[in-house]
C-alpha cells in the first residue's frame, strides 16, 4: 500500500459465526478485501443494469471519511475516499432507481 489506497475496509473487531455455531472475533486485513468484493456483489445483484461509473461514485461517494486514519509523520490521510460503508453504498443504488 501507500499513497494510492482509493477505500479502506474494516480489518479488526469482525464478528464471524464459527463452525460450532458461536461467535468469533477475528481480524486482519485479508478480511478487508473480501468485505469490499462482497459489498460489490450485493450492490451489483440489487442493481444489476448499473453501469461501472455510476457503481464506483455510489461506492466511493458512500465511504466514512470519520474512520479515515491519518498517517501521522507525513500528515496525510491513508484514503481518499475513506471506509466502505456497505449501507450507505446500497442506499444510494435505491435513491438512483426512477
Amino acid at each position: 500500500y501507500g499513497d494510492s489506497i482509493e477505500l479502506s475496509a474494516q480489518g479488526s473487531q469482525i464478528d464471524l459465526n464459527s463452525k460450532n455455531g458461536s461467535i468469533d472475533t477475528v481480524g486482519g486485513t485479508s478480511f478487508s478485501g473480501p468485505l469490499v468484493a462482497s459489498a460489490i456483489s450485493i450492490y451489483l445483484g440489487l442493481f444489476p443494469n448499473t453501469d461501472l461509473n455510476t457503481l464506483l461514485n455510489h461506492l466511493f461517494s458512500s465511504a466514512n471519511s470519520y474512520y479515515n486514519p491519518i498517517y501521522s509523520s507525513k500528515n496525510i490521510t491513508l484514503t481518499k475516499y475513506g471506509r466502505l460503508d456497505t449501507k450507505a453504498f446500497i442506499d444510494l443504488g435505491f435513491s438512483n432507481i426512477q
